[in-house]
């Protein structure tokens, strides 16, 4: 009976034995793409809502606070970095979004950047989107219609702020090893 039933049901067309059928997903999932812009916004975000909800009620001015403290400084320039890189890597065009692109030099910049201020899990992040890039994105037709502020002519200019943000990220990294 089971055979029976079996075979009216491939006579319909309803199972057809050793269909493939190829799966395109509708775009190419960046998590730690999207984990790596968080992290980069959040963290300075809760540093500096900290710095100053707690020193608000010390009585010090801010310009003391900071000409006193310079690892207060130090912290600030890192974390402004990161919220720097955060907006290179959101600004970037979508279909830049791929090795060889201009999200390919960002991440290979901010993977040094961050080991030098110390951001061992920046780095981590940065080393795992820049292994998320693929060669040709897989995209939706919106998004490859959405503009973004940063096109590929600016690919220079954002080579440039990077070995910028680098070398200051070097003069961080140094005052902080003479400062311990």
């Amino acid at each position: 009976m089971e055979a029976l039933v079996w075979l009216n049901l491939e006579k319909l067309g309803e199972i057809k034995m050793f269909e493939t059928k190829e799966l395109i997903p509708d775009k190419r999932k960046k998590r730690f793409y999207n984990i790596l812009m968080g992290y980069w916004i959040i963290v300075p975000v809760i540093y500096f809502a900290s710095f100053f909800l707690f020193n608000a009620g010390s009585g010090q001015s801010y310009e003391e606070l900071l000409s006193e403290n310079l690892g207060v400084i130090l912290n600030i320039l890192k974390l402004s970095i990161n919220l720097i890189l955060a907006y290179v890597l959101y600004a970037t065009a979508i279909p830049e979004r791929k090795k060889g692109g201009v999200t390919d030099t960002v991440l290979k910049l901010a993977i040094p950047q961050q080991l030098l201020t110390g951001n061992i899990v920046g780095a981590i992040f940065s080393f795992l989107a820049f292994n998320e890039l693929t060669d040709n994105p897989l995209l939706t037709e919106e998004e490859e219609k959405a503009k973004k502020p940063i096109k590929t002519e600016n690919k220079k200019s954002i080579i440039i702020l990077l070995v910028v943000l680098n070398v200051v990220s070097l003069g961080v990294a140094y005052v902080s090893w003479r400062m311990n």
